[in-house]
Formats: C-alpha cells, sequence, structure tokens
C-alpha cells in the first residue's frame, strides 16, 4: 500500500507575508523555514550553495540592489595637458614608420609634419585622422593629425588651436627663409619673408628670364595647390639654378619683392 503522508511540518510559520520582527537576512530566513519543514540536511546544505551564490554573485539581485542604493556621483573634471608633436619629416614615403613611432614614444595626441612630400597617403598613422592637409606635392606640403578620441575644428580655413597658429608661423617663417637661402645670390636680394599674415593671396615675383613655360607650369600648380587664381598682378618668382619656383604657402607668409632694384 503507496503511503500518501508527508514528512513536512503542517505547523510551520507561514512563509508570507513576513512578521513585524522579522530581521532575518534572505538566506537566513530561507535556511530557517527549510529547517522548519524537516528538509533532509543534504538538501539543505545544496540549498544553502544555491543561496550564497545567489545573493553574493554578481547576479542581476545583486546589481538592482547597487543601483538601488547608490545616489548620484559628483562629476569630476580631469584636466591633461595635450602633447603636440612637430616634426619636419623631410618625405612621408620613406620616414612614416620614424615619425609613427616618435608619436607613440611621446604619446602626442596632435602631430604636425611638414614636408611630407607627394607620398603623404603611402601609409597611415594608427588611430590618429587627418584634421588638416595643404599642398602635399613634391616641394613640400604640411598635414596635421589628430587622435582619433580628439575633437577638432577648422574656423575660415585657419588653425583653431591658438598652439598651432603659433607653430605655423614659427615654422612657415624658417622654411620660407630656408628657401628663399637656396635661391640664386642674384634673386636673393629681390625677395624677404616677413611675418606679416597675408589675405588669402600668394604674392611672388617674377625674374625677367624666366619663360613662358615656367611661368605656366608654376601657374598650373599654383592653382591645383591653393585653388587660386593667379591674375596679372600676382608675380611668380623663378630660381633658374635649380630650376623650380619658390614654394608658396597660402594665409601665412607673404614673399614680396623690395623697392630697391635687382644688383
Amino acid at each position: 500500500m503507496i503511503s500518501r503522508t508527508s514528512d513536512l511540518n503542517v505547523h510551520a510559520k507561514v512563509f508570507f507575508p513576513a512578521p513585524e520582527n522579522y530581521s532575518f537576512s534572505p538566506i537566513d530566513e530561507a535556511m530557517h523555514r527549510l529547517k522548519a519543514w524537516n528538509f533532509a540536511p543534504k538538501d539543505q546544505k545544496l540549498v544553502s550553495s544555491l543561496l550564497d551564490e545567489w545573493y553574493t554573485g554578481r547576479t542581476l539581485n545583486t546589481v538592482l540592489e547597487q543601483w538601488g542604493n547608490v545616489g548620484i556621483a559628483p562629476s569630476q573634471i580631469q584636466k591633461e595637458h595635450i602633447k603636440i608633436l612637430c616634426y619636419n619629416v623631410e618625405g612621408w614615403g620613406t620616414r612614416a614608420l620614424e615619425a609613427i613611432d616618435l608619436v607613440y614614444q611621446i604619446q602626442a595626441s596632435i602631430g604636425i609634419f611638414t614636408e611630407v612630400g607627394e607620398l603623404w597617403n603611402m601609409s597611415r598613422l594608427p588611430h590618429f585622422n587627418t584634421f588638416y592637409q595643404k599642398g602635399t606635392n613634391k616641394n613640400g606640403g604640411l598635414s596635421i593629425f589628430s587622435f582619433a578620441i580628439s575633437t577638432m575644428t577648422l574656423q575660415q580655413s585657419t588653425y583653431s588651436h591658438p598652439i598651432i597658429n603659433d607653430f605655423a608661423r614659427e615654422k612657415f617663417y624658417e622654411l620660407a627663409k630656408r628657401h628663399i637661402d637656396a635661391l640664386n645670390p642674384k634673386f636673393r636680394n629681390k625677395a624677404v619673408s616677413t611675418r606679416v599674415q597675408s589675405k588669402k593671396i600668394v604674392n611672388v615675383l617674377q625674374n625677367k628670364l624666366s619663360t613662358e613655360k615656367v611661368s605656366g607650369r608654376f601657374s598650373h600648380w599654383c592653382k591645383q595647390t591653393f585653388a587660386l587664381p593667379l591674375t596679372a598682378g600676382h608675380k611668380l618668382l623663378c630660381d633658374f639654378k635649380e630650376v623650380k619656383s619658390v614654394l608658396l604657402y597660402e594665409d601665412i607668409y607673404d614673399v614680396y619683392q623690395t623697392s630697391h632694384s635687382m644688383s
């Protein structure tokens, strides 16, 4: 004959609702109920381990409890110095790895590279975006990279950061002087570099020995590089010793003719 009786204690306290003097933890309360209902010791041990895992692990119940107890934390602002790398690459195609290694060595957030050359896109700078680029050709060019999580903007075709402005003025002044110093001495006295910012006009000189072929090629280069037309009032400076034109800079420096005549 099958017995349908149970070993559970029918006089045990009800599980819900809890009494007014309830002070047990959820685990203690559950174990107390198991003992009152005459659960076997091995079953109590198993349930106890399961309850410990549930209430001590990173469960949804724990997360919800923490969300309920944590208030609004005060915001914290951390200021860090931005590291800007200014480097004259002298040819990105052959010195890209050297420049990239230097960027990560100093942990720069902004990289300003001059004289990158025509092969500026042969190698990318990982985790950096190309922020600004101008005049990349066989004679030089400028590229500015910013870290991918940084936010930089251009305003009216100028650099928005004062530090970059200061660098551009000094760096391009040095480059302009370098190209002028490399000219034939006969033409060197006809050109000077100034720290006066131009108004988006490329001002150059035209010596009497220049040919229409050189002038036309140079005019085409100016149009392609700066997207600016050269009117009759704009003159060209060509150096036949090097058989190449002077590198121009837009919005940075003027190269203009002095008042004295060629000796």
